[in-house]
């Protein structure tokens, strides 16, 4: 019989050693193949100083916004500034015609004569209709101010229409109003004065001439002087005859159809035409 022995182990040989290294530079190997934290660091460094990518849609909505606010930005400039050549209003600088009303206000002072505005044609701004021609002013003797003006359908007959003379819209080479609405309503002439043919009479009862017009604030209506001569009839020419000028702001009183006014209104009377050999207003004790 055989017996069993254990073998005996292997001799051990250790591992050859590593050939020496003879390039003079440990790390020339390692540069032609650079180690993950090398791929890490040179992608971080990439991505910080590459631009932003581009959007990929353009913001209509932001250039509006910036649009918008860059013209809130802009400082309006006055158009009044710098001077020109357009006729600009007294009190609140609106630019006008003759007589220019905003959204049928009238602003402003303009001075006109009853003469100027008789016989203009009245029309309706709505309608473009005519509603007659202006007959007659009627004056307030307590404020002295326009109230109500007469129109008819003819300059020399027809029944007489009345509407206010805040009514009026605009006066040019006729007369506006808003719309035919303004003749429907009656009005009463009491208290009311035509004036043309009064006689102007001092405290003391001289005379001093007779009215034949007025000039008034064609956009309030106030009156402001009387045109008087020897005759108070609007047919006769101012070349033909002598007329002069008084103010209001001496008269005192109406009395039916006499104008009342301070003795010493007649050294205030001035002079507007002069008919030849007539050297003043006629007055008479």
């Amino acid at each position: 019989m055989r017996s069993c022995a254990p073998l005996p182990n292997p001799p051990f040989k250790p591992a050859p050693a590593p050939h020496p290294n003879l390039n003079p530079n440990p790390n020339a190997a390692s540069a032609h193949r650079p180690t993950l934290l090398r791929c890490a660091l040179v992608a971080r460094a990439a991505a910080r100083d590459d631009p932003p990518p581009a959007p990929s849609s353009f913001d209509f909505l932001a250039l509006k916004r910036e649009l918008e606010e860059q013209e809130d930005a802009v400082v309006p400039v006055d158009a009044t500034e710098g001077g020109g050549d357009e006729v600009v209003n007294e009190e609140d600088g609106e630019r006008e015609p003759e007589r220019i009303v905003s959204g049928g206000r009238r602003t402003g002072r303009q001075m006109a004569r009853r003469s100027g505005l008789l016989a203009k044609q009245v029309i309706s701004v709505s309608s473009a209709r005519s509603l007659g021609f202006v007959s007659q002013l009627w004056v307030d003797a307590s404020s002295w101010v326009i109230a109500l003006v007469e129109v008819r359908p003819s300059l020399l007959s027809g029944d007489a229409d009345k509407f206010l003379f805040e009514d009026i819209y605009q006066v040019g080479d006729v007369v506006l109003v808003e719309d035919e609405s303004v003749v429907e309503n009656e009005f009463k002439l009491v208290g009311l004065h035509g004036l043309v043919g009064y006689n102007v009479v001092t405290f003391r009862r001289r005379n001093v001439g007779k009215v034949r017009g007025f000039t008034f604030n064609i956009n309030s209506g106030v009156v402001e002087s009387l045109e008087l001569d020897s005759f108070g009839l609007t047919i006769v020419p101012a070349s033909l005859v002598s007329t002069y000028c008084l103010f209001v702001e001496d008269v005192l009183d109406i009395v039916c159809d006499t104008i009342v006014v301070h003795e010493d209104a007649i050294s205030r009377v001035q002079r507007l035409t002069q008919l030849q050999k007539d050297s003043g207003p006629r007055i008479t004790a």
